[in-house]
Formats: structure tokens, C-alpha cells, sequence
């Protein structure tokens, strides 16, 4: 072991240690019942974690590669041996023989040499040209408690300060436009672009070298394309909240791409190819794919061998820079334990400094149509364990309003109350359903219900009638109050609960600054969902399932 290896592995044991302690307060019950479940079974000492942190230290302090060598010598025994091989089927995958024998020859190898760290260690922000900015305005919006910045090149950020999660920050950044400004022939490459990236490093520092620079510090900042947006979301312990923004900096202006990543990229894809041809949940999910959209349409690609052929290196590169190119289209959000006076000179250092160049995106709305507004289709695929699985769903476009919101939700949620009474208690025909009810703004305001079921392939052409009455019976205002009590009663304790935690803040302030909605006013949630009644669901279902378009695909097993 060099003695780099050992320093870095010290600092992240010492840590994570001190930052365990800072949150103690924060343990939830399923880790303190794990403790004492560990502690019952297995005779694991539930120590105090300040006693045992200085006993580590001690330790730790007279760790030398000498002693470490000697620990694996003691451990490294020829009995009971296990290799574990993850491989694909059908291919010439190691077997015991050949690993054993791999084993054996590095054991008695005379010309192995002790690894050497060639790593040197430097500052994450070594050969950056950094250009700090100012924040040339600052405004806060006391219904919120939250102060927005404008920064000299052009980005907004949006900050309230939380400490529920003591010594914890959280970045969001976002901006409009992302996969969707693309042609279709190049969705293969826009999708793997910033996987790329993150599998690459950052500037000089390999994936590998990055992990060694950031031993010890608790931060994380990823970059990620979709659809409609790209966007860079970050946290850290309030600690190394400079080093998150060092990162943020580095994933706009310094990115890096790896040829070898890249290969191996591709390399995992073809071997995940393989295994999809035997994969029954691939199936399916291509299956309803081409059933929705058609078999070969070139708007919805599916992983395919030819979706891994059009993958282009040069692409990718070029896609993320394009997207990563002008910060000015980006708002920031941020959220936790940090105060201002320590944020703002952070903020003019590292975030002021991304160039911008003042572009205005906004996304295209590519919405791919299905194949018919009402489809039905059975489809048959070979299973081990045969059941049937089925996938419905119903869409409509719809008025965007927080009650709209609000009652899409209830509804798939009584629903739901509703199919594990009928479907799994009376007729014990499948676990259960799933159902979710969604109104989503972007790229237009569209209600999705979503309905989901696996059961016994005999019962399913039973089971499929009683779906659909269940839905007829809410148009009709059979519904009960004591569904619309319980699924009250379950939000409103989901929205207390969700006050002891600082992702609620970023969620009000992103609600607030996005859809001009202050979710801390009870009008705006509490109010409505109290008030939800029997007509208003009966309403709403009526209004959504008039001209709703719908899909029914039942997977059956192939005889």
C-alpha cells in the first residue's frame, strides 16, 4: 500500500466520521431499528459513535503499510475461496478453472512489482482561468423567505437558506431546450452525452483522479440531458460547498471526454444488448413501445443494435458543449445550511465566472403521437413463470391549475383504493394495481393516468372488465367519503412530514420562481385538498375521460 493510498483512506474514514456525527440528530428510525436488528442477530456492538470515532483515530493515527500488509496476509488464505462472475449468456464467460489458474500464476509471478501511485496530488482547479464576476443585483421575496441573485453573466440564482438536514447544501440548475432541439438520427448520441461526460473526469482528472482529489469531502455535482432541459444538480456537506461550486465551474467550462470511456460505454451496451434478447421486462417494454408508436418509428428509438452503431464520440463531445455552452440560459437554485455572506462570494468566484453568451433557448415540443387515440392489443411472449401483465393508460391535453393537479392525483389515488378492494381482496386475482394521476405542465399541460396490474393469464380477461367499471363508477359520483377522507388524510400528513427536510424548500422555491405558486399558503394545497369533494372528482374524471385517448396492451404468455 503507498503511502497516498493510506492518507486518502484515512482522510475519508475521518470523514465520514465527522460527518455522521454532525447529522446524529438526523438518524432515521429504520437505521437505529438496523442497529439494534445487527446487534440481536449478529452481536454487533451498538457503540457511541463520538467514543468509537476517537478510538478510530487512534488507530488510524499509526496506520503504516507495514501493519496493513500483514492484516491481508492473515486474511489472504487458500480455504474457502469465492469468485463471483457476472457474465452473459451464451458467451465464454470465466469459469472456476481458468480464474483459479489466473490466481495461481499472479501468486507465484516473480516479476510482479508492488503497484505504484502515480497520482500527485493538486488542487481540483489547478490550470483554471478563473474570471470572477460580481452579483449586480440582489432581491428577496419575503413570502418565501428566499433572495434572488443576477449575476454579471447573465445566470439567476434563486437561494433560501434551511438547515433541517444540518450541514447540507443542494444546487439545481436548469435551462430549456435539451434533447429535443435534436434530429431524431442523433438521439442515440444527445441520450449517452452526459454519461459521457461524468464517466470522464473533469479537466485533467480522470474518473479515476477525481475520486482520489474529492477523497474525503462530501460533494457530488452531476450534469444530465433530457428532453425538454439540461441541467447540473449538485450536494455537499456545508464544509465543501466550495468545492461543489469548483465542480459545477468545471462541468460547464472544463469537461472532460475519454476515448477508453467511451468504448467501454459502448462495450457495456452491447453486452446489456445480449442479455435484453432473454430479458422479459425488455420485451415488454419494446413491445409496448412499438404498440403505442410503431415498429419502426425513427422518433422513438429503442436500444437496439443500431441505435449502439449510431453512437458517434464526436457527437457526444459536441452535444454536451452545445448544451453546456451559455450559463446566462441557466437558473440556479439553491438550497441549505449555508448563509449568505458565505454563499455570495462563492457565487461571484466560481458561478459568476461560467461564460454566458446571452443566448434565448427554449425547448421544441416533440410530442410523438401514438399510432391511434384508442388502441387495444394482446401480445404474446414466450415466459418461464407464465402471468399476464397489463399496462393502460389514458392521456388527455388539460387546463394546468394546482386544484387540476391536485384532483389528477386523487383520482388515480382512490383508484387505487378502490382496485385492491375489487381486484386483490374480492376476486384475489393480482397483488394489487398500480395507478398514478398526473397533470404535467410541460412541453403542454397533459393529465396521465397510468393503471398497472400483473395476474394469474387465466383470470385476465376477467380481471380487465372490473378496471374499467371502477372508472365508470366515479363518473357516476359512486365514490365514498371515507376514500376521499383517507387519501386527505395521507396528503396532508405527507405535506407536514415533508416540512422536516430542506428538499422542501427547494421545492417551494422552484414551485414559487417556475409556476408563481407558494406552496407555504395553505390556499394553494392544504385548502384545496380539504376541500376536495365528491363532485369535483366526479367532475374532473367526467371532463379528463370524455376525450381522453387510451392504450391497452395485455402481455400473455406465448403457448
Amino acid at each position: 500500500f503507498s503511502k497516498g493510498e493510506i492518507e486518502r483512506a484515512v482522510t475519508e474514514t475521518i470523514s465520514g466520521y465527522e460527518n455522521y456525527l454532525e447529522k446524529l440528530n438526523e438518524i432515521s428510525h429504520k437505521q437505529v431499528i438496523g442497529m439494534v436488528k445487527d446487534d440481536y442477530l449478529n452481536h454487533e456492538v451498538i457503540a457511541d459513535p463520538a467514543a468509537e470515532f476517537e478510538m478510530t483515530k487512534s488507530i488510524l493515527k499509526n496506520l503504516d503499510s507495514k501493519i496493513l500488509q500483514e492484516q491481508v496476509l492473515k486474511l489472504y488464505t487458500k480455504q474457502n475461496r469465492v469468485v463471483t462472475v457476472t457474465g452473459v449468456e451464451g458467451e465464454e464467460n470465466l469459469n472456476q478453472e481458468k480464474a483459479f489458474d489466473i490466481i495461481e500464476k499472479a501468486e507465484n509471478d516473480p516479476s510482479l512489482q508492488p503497484y505504484v501511485d502515480a497520482f500527485v496530488a493538486k488542487s481540483l482547479m489547478d490550470g483554471a482561468d478563473l474570471k470572477p464576476g460580481k452579483i449586480v443585483s440582489e432581491k428577496e421575496t419575503k413570502e418565501i423567505g428566499a433572495t434572488t441573485y443576477i449575476l454579471s453573466n447573465g445566470i439567476k440564482v434563486h437561494y433560501k437558506f434551511a438547515d433541517k438536514n444540518k450541514k447540507s447544501v443542494t444546487l439545481n440548475a436548469k435551462s430549456f431546450g435539451g434533447s429535443s432541439l435534436y434530429s431524431s438520427k442523433d438521439i442515440p448520441s444527445i441520450a449517452g452525452a452526459a454519461n459521457l461526460a461524468m464517466m470522464s473526469g473533469v479537466a485533467s482528472f480522470s474518473s479515476t483522479d477525481l475520486e482520489k482529489v474529492l477523497k474525503g469531502k462530501i460533494v457530488n455535482v452531476l450534469a444530465d440531458i433530457d428532453n425538454l432541459s439540461e441541467r447540473v444538480t449538485g450536494n455537499a456537506n456545508t464544509k465543501d460547498t466550495e468545492t461543489m461550486m469548483q465542480l459545477v465551474y468545471l462541468r460547464f467550462v472544463k469537461p472532460r471526454f475519454d476515448q477508453n470511456q467511451y468504448n467501454l460505454l459502448k462495450q457495456n451496451m452491447q453486452n446489456s444488448l445480449k442479455n435484453r434478447q432473454n430479458d422479459i421486462s425488455s420485451k415488454m417494454s419494446d413491445s409496448l413501445s412499438f404498440a403505442i408508436y410503431g415498429k419502426n418509428n425513427p422518433e422513438v428509438r429503442i436500444v437496439n443494435q443500431q441505435f449502439i452503431d449510431d453512437l458517434s464520440f464526436d457527437k457526444m463531445k459536441s452535444f454536451y458543449l452545445d448544451r453546456f455552452s451559455d450559463a446566462s440560459n441557466f437558473t440556479f437554485y439553491i438550497v441549505g445550511d449555508i448563509k449568505p455572506e458565505v454563499l455570495k462570494p462563492l457565487l461571484e468566484k466560481y458561478i459568476a465566472s461560467i461564460p454566458g453568451i446571452k443566448r434565448k433557448e427554449k425547448f421544441k415540443d416533440n410530442t410523438v403521437e401514438w399510432v391511434s387515440n384508442k388502441i387495444d392489443k394482446d401480445v404474446f411472449i414466450k415466459m418461464e413463470t407464465p402471468k399476464s401483465s397489463v399496462k393502460i393508460k389514458f392521456q388527455d391535453n388539460f387546463t394546468y391549475s394546482q386544484k387540476n393537479r391536485i384532483l389528477a392525483s386523487f383520482l388515480g389515488d382512490i383508484l387505487t383504493l378502490r382496485y385492491t378492494e375489487s381486484l386483490r381482496e374480492k376476486e384475489g386475482g393480482t397483488y394489487g394495481a398500480q395507478v398514478s394521476g398526473s397533470l404535467v405542465k410541460l412541453p403542454k399541460p397533459t393529465v396521465n393516468l397510468n393503471i398497472a396490474c400483473e395476474c394469474d393469464a387465466d383470470k385476465v380477461e376477467h380481471l380487465l372488465p372490473i378496471v374499467y367499471q371502477e372508472i365508470d363508477k366515479i363518473r357516476k359520483g359512486d365514490i365514498s367519503n371515507e376514500d376521499i377522507e383517507k387519501t386527505s388524510k395521507n396528503y396532508i400528513k405527507a405535506k407536514a412530514d415533508q416540512q422536516n427536510f430542506n428538499f422542501n424548500s427547494m421545492d417551494l422555491i422552484s414551485n414559487y420562481f417556475e409556476n408563481n405558486i407558494n406552496m407555504d399558503d395553505p390556499k394553494n394545497y392544504i385548502d384545496i385538498v380539504n376541500a376536495v369533494t365528491v363532485k369535483d372528482i366526479q367532475d374532473f374524471a367526467n371532463t379528463f375521460f370524455k376525450n381522453a385517448k387510451s392504450y391497452e396492451v395485455v402481455f400473455k404468455p406465448l403457448k
